[in-house]
Order: structure tokens, then C-alpha cells, then sequence
């Protein structure tokens, strides 16, 4: 499993690939410096809503104290031949 990290003031991000070969991803978590404690934030992966193909899901972890996701969000890959003109 692959593990970055990205140093911030107070902590850093831990961004690492998801275990779930069906569903490639990754998981962003936040760590406190002070604490060493850690909390998921969001998982990013591929959609699997058939109506947004060619997206990305992000699930969000708004409440600690919750195990599913409080919020899910749905980005469609840009156009990029559009944006080149």
C-alpha cells in the first residue's frame, strides 16, 4: 500500500490507497502534530453511479462518531478538449 504525506502547520495530510481492488481510491486523513491522533476525512474513487460516468466520488467523514460517510459528492471529469481552445 502506498502512503504520501503532506506536511501542514499544525499536522499533516496521509493520503493512502484504498484496499478494496473493486473500488480503486484513496483515503485522505488528517494527523495533529500535538496528538499524533488521526481522523479520516474523505475517500476518493471512482464513481459507480452508471448516470456519472467518467467521475469521481468523494465521500466525506463530517462527524467522527459516525462510521458512513455524512456526505457524498459526485465531479464529473472536465472536458479538457474545450478548455485547450
Amino acid at each position: 500500500m502506498k502512503k504520501q504525506f503532506v506536511g501542514l502547520k499544525k499536522g499533516f495530510l496521509l493520503i493512502e490507497e484504498s484496499q478494496d481492488s473493486s473500488y480503486p481510491g484513496v483515503y485522505v486523513s488528517y494527523v495533529e502534530n500535538v496528538t499524533d491522533i488521526g481522523q479520516t476525512l474523505c475517500l476518493i474513487e471512482e464513481s459507480t453511479d452508471s448516470k456519472a460516468k467518467d467521475a469521481v466520488a468523494i465521500h466525506v467523514w463530517g462527524d467522527c462518531g459516525v462510521d458512513n460517510p455524512t456526505e457524498t459528492t459526485t465531479i464529473r471529469k472536465a472536458n479538457w478538449n474545450n478548455l485547450c481552445e
